[in-house]
């Protein structure tokens, strides 16, 4: 079994990394030097890149998740009111009304809950997850894309809404 320890070097000079290494490794040839990068690189792996190529499939599970959710709650819906349905078809209104009228029903929901869940992820954020990582000793700073988690993730979510609706 072979124990690895590594040590961190802070030095304050122009030189770049590669220069630097290459002096280290000159001055003290018993130790293997390399940048923080590729240390992290190979103790921690390529965790980012990890999760860059995870975020299609998540996205996509979320998306059959929320469809899924959405076709239930839509049947629910029609369920409960078909004596509603029924008088709307009886005074002329067209199924492409009822089912617009439908659509923007669950627009409007999936609006709401959009409206609901930015604040909430700012609290989650600060009041579950940071204590949590700093019980294991880290102090973390949540940090998000805002045009991704606000605009393009919930669009694709309404997309799916939509689609569930319209077809259901």
């Amino acid at each position: 079994i072979m124990d690895i320890w590594y040590t961190s070097v802070i030095v304050q000079q122009e030189e770049t990394k590669g220069d630097l290494v290459t002096y280290l490794t000159e001055h003290f040839p018993e130790y293997q030097w390399m940048p923080a990068e590729i240390v992290l690189e190979q103790t921690v792996g390529k965790v980012m890149e990890t999760l860059e190529g995870m975020k299609i499939p998540i996205t996509a599970a979320l998306g059959a998740v929320v469809m899924l959710i959405t076709a239930l709650m839509q049947k629910l819906f029609i369920i409960r009111e078909k004596a509603e349905v029924a008088m709307l078809k009886s005074i002329g209104m067209s199924s492409v009304h009822i089912r617009g009228w439908q659509i923007s029903r669950m627009i409007i929901t999936t609006f709401l809950a959009g409206i609901v869940a930015i604040p909430l992820s700012f609290v989650s954020n600060y009041l579950v997850l940071r204590p949590i990582f700093s019980l294991m000793g880290a102090e973390v700073s949540i940090q998000t894309d805002p045009v991704k988690a606000y605009l393009i993730y919930p669009g694709v979510l309404l997309v799916c809404v939509i689609l569930t609706t319209a077809i259901g």
